[in-house]
């Protein structure tokens, strides 16, 4: 029974300590600025991109790769036009 309430102790005083341990802001913190970190949403022209934790979410790959599908096949429309003018 000793042995029970003394792990018990160990494990409380363990928890405690972790505690006001982790709340403890240090000296040397440098605090992260705003600019540099990434919002959980921006406007843009395509919509809204959504991000969680600076990782886009399942929609904005989709919105993105779409975009960029569409952009890369306009591109390659626009750049064949002087061939086949010349062709013409």
């Amino acid at each position: 029974m000793n042995k029970i309430k003394s792990i018990i102790a160990i494990v409380v005083f363990v928890m405690i300590s972790t505690s006001i341990f982790a709340q403890k802001k240090y000296k040397n913190t440098t605090e992260i600025p705003a600019g540099i970190t990434t919002p959980d949403k921006v406007e843009t022209s395509i919509g809204y991109l959504n991000f969680f934790d600076g990782v886009p979410t399942k929609e904005t790959a989709d919105l993105v790769h779409n975009y960029l599908d569409g952009a890369r096949g306009v591109d390659v429309f626009l750049k064949g036009i002087p061939g086949l003018s010349l062709r013409g």
